[in-house]
């Protein structure tokens, strides 16, 4: 896997806006694509097509052809635990505080990772991103 988005725009590979063999605009980025959903005030939200059919609400959006902002993926795990992905990243949900969820990089025991993400919802509200690893 590669990394995915930051909320710089920034990403591990960059976006290649090319066009799918129906004729309709796609951003692939690292194997996945991401197709256009709408546009309004210049702003493009982008749905993933790669794995739609795994229930992936993977979102990404645009503004003049530039990553502005992204949505993690989020998922359960074969032995039914809470787990989000973002840029390549697993983290695994560490503790719950009324509506904040407190997530901790799925390798911090195993490479001594120390990077978190707090959300609320689906939106980060803080994150310390310093992997010490590559991502999964």
């Amino acid at each position: 896997m590669c990394r995915f988005f930051s909320r710089s725009g920034s990403t591990g590979s960059d976006p290649i806006f090319t066009t799918s063999s129906r004729g309709a605009t796609i951003i692939s980025i690292c194997g996945y694509k991401f197709h256009k959903q709408r546009t309004l005030n210049g702003k493009t939200r982008w749905w993933c097509g790669t794995n739609v059919h795994r229930g992936c609400t993977a979102v990404i959006f645009t503004v003049n052809d530039v990553i502005v902002r992204y949505r993690p993926i989020f998922y359960t795990s074969e032995i039914g635990a809470k787990i989000m992905k973002i840029r390549g990243y697993r983290y695994t949900r560490h503790s719950v505080c009324s509506s904040r969820v407190k997530w901790l990089c799925a390798d911090s025991r195993a490479r001594d990772c120390h990077a978190i993400v707090v959300t609320i919802g689906n939106t980060m509200i803080d994150k310390h991103n310093k992997h010490t690893h590559p991502p999964n």
